[in-house]
């Protein structure tokens, strides 16, 4: 029974070691037949929802953009599943650890995927279904508030409804609510598009990003910006993303139950991967011509939104952890014989039940893996013809650390856009 508990409690750890050394070598094809090659691990180790997002991710820096739209359309199919499944779920099952649950992914996850399918759709040419992935990216964003409301008060209700006390809640989901990256491939698309009404839109929308959200945009606008609505507007786009999205990490941490009586909880925390990457020049044959300006932090709009999640986590844990303890106190008092004594049997599986409590107690770390941690942009004027671009990733003592070399062939009838990563 022990070994069980034990093993389920573990169950969410794979081994990706392998996909991540081709990928910090920027062999991005071996670390995508790397991860596929563990794909039947990976899918019982944290699901199918996991897999189709990193192996979305992974072929898209392979240059595969509609493959790469198929596991990511995949994914999302399945975080909205999962979604619909947990509203119409008893309120007995809200309490239940994460872990023993399909993973439902999180918020952040939910509203980059569209990002990254609309930059897909964007590099095969279908601009339209690249703007129609943007504007649902901004609707998910629209909800975040109601969908977070909505698991603070099944929160509330099953303490209420089992007598426990109640751990007070974020008001707010997030203060993410506007993308400033979104809204900037939004006026290059409607740009190209003739829409007139939507690049004005997009356009003040970065702006709003900026001015609201200075906790999540704690960098200056970039310059790039104010070039997309000029009449003389720039040929090539550039956009570059950079590091490792954050990782979930298990904290523990002890409430008293009672004067006599204390237990362990565990809920998972968001801990950032710092990034050697401060700085990013373009040369154009050869020639240092411009450098990439921050539009967007993937990592801080991560722990933002986490912050509100783990409170709620914290509280479920709590709640849960209270539970048992009223469960293995309800066991002690039936057990008992008319003269206060237990039988061995009933000795063992008293023991037994609070080991197990302790073993099943392990907070959900499962995550998608391949989300970079920031995104730069900036634009080239360039006459139409070919051209051998390098991007130069840069640290902070102006050490070049990571390039990315392009044969590029510039056509003025098409969005020209340049699209590199280091995961530095």
């Amino acid at each position: 029974m022990l070994a069980i508990i034990l093993a389920t409690s573990c169950v969410s750890y794979v081994d990706l070691s392998s996909t991540d050394a081709y990928l910090r070598r920027g062999q991005y094809t071996k670390a995508y037949d790397s991860l596929k090659n563990s794909l039947e691990h990976l899918v019982a180790a944290q699901g199918p929802l996991i897999a189709s997002y990193d192996l979305g991710m992974l072929a898209r820096l392979t240059g595969d953009w509609k493959h790469s739209n198929e596991l990511l359309s995949d994914a999302e199919r399945r975080i909205q599943d999962a979604y619909t499944k947990s509203i119409t779920a008893s309120l007995a099952s809200f309490v239940v650890n994460d872990n023993t649950k399909e993973y439902g992914g999180e918020s952040y996850e939910d509203i980059y995927l569209n990002l990254f399918k609309a930059l897909n759709y964007l590099h095969l040419g279908q601009y339209e279904s690249s703007l129609v992935e943007i504007r649902r990216m901004i609707e998910k964003q629209s909800v975040l508030q109601d969908r977070y409301e909505q698991q603070a008060n099944q929160a509330r209700r099953y303490a209420s409804t089992n007598h426990i006390r109640q751990t007070d809640l974020p008001a707010q989901a997030t203060s993410f609510t506007t993308s400033a990256l979104a809204n900037y491939l939004g006026v290059i698309i409607a740009a190209h598009l003739g829409e007139q009404s939507t690049l004005d839109y997009s356009f003040n929308q970065i702006h709003h990003a900026f001015e609201t959200q200075t906790k999540l945009y704690p960098f200056p606008i970039p310059e790039s910006v104010e070039t997309l609505k000029s009449e003389n507007r720039d040929s090539v786009h550039l956009i570059a993303f950079t590091g490792r999205f954050p990782v979930k990490e298990e904290r523990m941490d002890f409430i008293s139950i009672s004067p006599t009586n204390v237990t362990r909880i565990a809920y998972p925390v968001l801990r950032p991967i710092p990034s050697a990457i401060t700085s990013i020049r373009v040369r154009v044959d050869g020639k240092v011509i411009t450098t990439l300006e921050k539009i967007e932090s993937f990592s801080l709009v991560a722990e933002d939104a986490f912050q509100s999640k783990s409170s709620l986590l914290y509280a479920k844990a709590t709640m849960r952890a209270i539970s048992k303890e009223l469960g293995i106190g309800i066991w002690d008092a039936i057990s008992k014989d008319k003269d206060g004594k237990r039988s061995a049997f009933a000795e063992v599986l008293g023991f037994a039940f609070r080991v197990g409590k302790e073993l099943s107690e392990s907070a959900d770390l499962r995550s998608t893996h391949y989300l970079p941690a920031e995104a730069w942009v900036g634009t080239l004027d360039l006459e139409p013809g070919s051209y051998t671009i390098e991007v130069e990733y840069l640290n902070r003592i102006g050490q070049v650390l990571h390039t990315e070399r392009f044969m590029e062939t510039i056509d003025p009838t098409t969005i020209n856009l340049l699209e590199s990563y280091s995961p530095l």
